[in-house]
């Protein structure tokens, strides 16, 4: 996971870092002086987001992994089930009041 926050950093910053070089070059651009194309730019504006759809992704991967050898470890998985459902209606309880 931490290997995975630092590439998306990483992607955030030379995405930033692309997209103000192509505000700087936007007047070249406009006159047809720059051989920048719209793809590109349009993938550099979308990098961090999906970097972070795919750190999500692997999160929830990770955590279905986690719950899955719970299972296995405890041999009673609806019990599992059972007391993440009552932890998870006692969080819901303990963030609204």
């Amino acid at each position: 996971m931490a290997l995975a926050d630092v590439m998306t950093r990483f992607t955030q910053v030379l995405s930033y870092l692309a997209m103000f070089l192509a505000i700087f070059n936007l007047p070249a651009m406009l006159l047809g002086d720059s051989d920048i194309s719209l793809l590109a730019l349009l993938l550099l504006y979308l990098a961090p987001t999906i970097g972070s759809l795919l750190q999500l992704a692997l999160s929830r991967t990770r955590e279905y992994d986690a719950d899955l050898e719970g299972a296995e470890l405890t041999g009673d998985p609806r019990g599992l089930a059972s007391a993440l459902d009552k932890l998870e209606r006692y969080q819901g309880h303990f963030w609204r009041t």
